[in-house]
């Protein structure tokens, strides 16, 4: 016989407190100023919800005020396990019904973090699919620009178009970066040509390619690129340990009917259909900021003062990483405050080096990484141990040692507002998967976000 769960005015109270502190480590928000808003909710005082808090609490809350005080809190959890339990250690009188209804209610918020909209690319990402319809269009296609400008994110979106497309037998995606892999060892196995060619023949199925020499890899490529007409994406080519225009020259004679899409930070150069891109339009970055203040639930953003979102896409010379990043501040950290520090380093649309553009970046990390808690910096850390290049199941992440499956969830969602994660919906699959932005991984990995004398 099953055993009948009884409610328990001790385990309410240890449900609540729970939710306050899930609530703070989502928000950022002191504890005192979330028992106000709860209380409000109900048009009850912070002083009750603190007194329902408590083990020894003789009372509970009555049905209208725990059903008020359960939606203002799950709107924020989003978590039906916990929901059922508190409804039923509350003394409701019929709680399946009504977690069902609270569920179906916020169901257009689920809890999974979803993936950011591409906002200002559309023409690039249609001019790109049509040339690789032509069968007489360019055999390769180069886009180059600022990291965080939105390279990866049009190759990825081209990846996916084209993934179920009868227009190619395979999409190949190859990745120069290699930012996790320790110096010596990169001396030892560079990336270059080589290194393509074993990839392209791995993923067509030739796993024993790396035993052949070059002259016998090549042939083996080319016979393989002209039975099946294939999209090769290389993706991060300024990472590569040739120059971008060697391995173009080199990977020429293996295409047509095969084709290449390649991305660099450097500008490509000669006979190919270049793509330059540079910061998004005015409209097109506040049409960003409106969409991520709707996804993130950012007050200053939702309010819409023009003049804020433009002093965003001025400070951040359209980089829709940089606008992702700040915007991701701006539920923690006021805008002047988010702004300040950038505006000691020159304007992304203006920089003329690397130092430059780093130097821009750290003082967003620094405002970011300020934020977490050592859960967070746990869980940021271990995804920066992933190949940037490939997308990280839920099922990887929650293998991760010493934190809690509450940790994982919580702080997935955290990270996911500040935008220091970022998520891949798969095309053919229910899941979906998580990966940090290179840039993002550079900083977590280096020593530049833990010194406190770069703000």
């Amino acid at each position: 016989m099953e055993k009948t769960v009884l409610p328990s005015k001790e385990a309410f109270a240890t449900l609540l407190k729970q939710a306050i502190h899930r609530i703070k480590r989502l928000t950022k928000k002191l504890a005192p100023e979330i028992r106000q808003e709860l209380g409000n909710a109900i048009n009850r005082n912070a002083t009750t919800i603190e007194h329902w808090g408590r083990s020894d609490n003789p009372t509970l809350p009555k049905q209208t005020e725990l059903e008020g005080l359960a939606e203002a809190i799950y709107a924020y959890l989003l978590d039906q396990a916990w929901l059922d339990k508190f409804l039923l250690h509350g003394g409701h009188a019929d709680p399946d019904p009504f977690s069902e209804y609270l569920a179906d209610k916020h169901e257009e918020k689920p809890p999974a973090p979803r993936a950011d909209k591409i906002v200002g690319r559309a023409e690039y990402i249609q001019a790109i699919r049509e040339n690789l319809e032509n069968p007489r269009g360019d055999l390769i296609i180069t886009i180059d620009g600022l990291g965080g400008i939105g390279k990866t994110a049009i190759a990825s979106k081209i990846h996916d178009l084209f993934l179920l497309d009868a227009l190619f037998d395979k999409v190949i995606w190859i990745s120069a970066d290699r930012s996790d892999i320790p110096t010596f060892l990169k001396d030892l196995d560079p990336f270059d040509f080589d290194t393509i060619l074993n990839s392209i023949g791995q993923q067509l199925g030739e796993q024993e390619i790396k035993k052949l020499d070059l002259t016998q890899k090549a042939n083996l490529i080319r016979n393989l690129l002209k039975k099946q007409r294939c999209l090769i994406i290389l993706d991060n080519l300024e990472t590569a340990d040739i120059p971008q225009y060697e391995i173009i020259e080199l990977l020429r004679p293996f295409l047509n009917p095969s084709r290449a899409l390649l991305t660099s930070r450097r500008r490509f150069t000669g006979d190919l259909y270049q793509i330059h891109l540079s910061g998004l339009e005015a409209t097109q970055a506040i049409e960003l900021m409106n969409h991520l203040g709707k996804e993130k639930s950012i007050p200053i953003i939702l309010q819409g003062e023009r003049h804020n979102l433009k002093q965003i896409h001025q400070v951040t010379g359209g980089s829709p990483l940089a606008i992702k990043l700040v915007v991701g501040l701006l539920k923690h950290v006021p805008l002047q405050t988010a702004l300040k520090h950038l505006e000691k380093a020159t304007p992304l649309d203006r920089v003329a080096s690397e130092d430059e553009y780093l130097k821009f970046y750290r003082y967003i990390f620094i405002q970011a990484w300020r934020l977490l808690n050592d859960e967070d910096e746990k869980l940021l850390m271990g995804l920066a141990q992933f190949n940037p290049a490939e997308g990280i199941p839920f099922g990887l992440i929650a293998n991760m040692p010493g934190l809690t499956p509450e940790q994982l969830t919580t702080g997935i969602q955290f990270l996911w507002r500040l935008s220091l994660l970022e998520v891949q919906e798969q095309t053919n699959l229910k899941d979906i998967l998580y990966y940090l932005h290179p840039l993002t991984r550079y900083f977590v990995l280096s020593d530049m976000v833990k010194r406190e004398d770069l703000l």
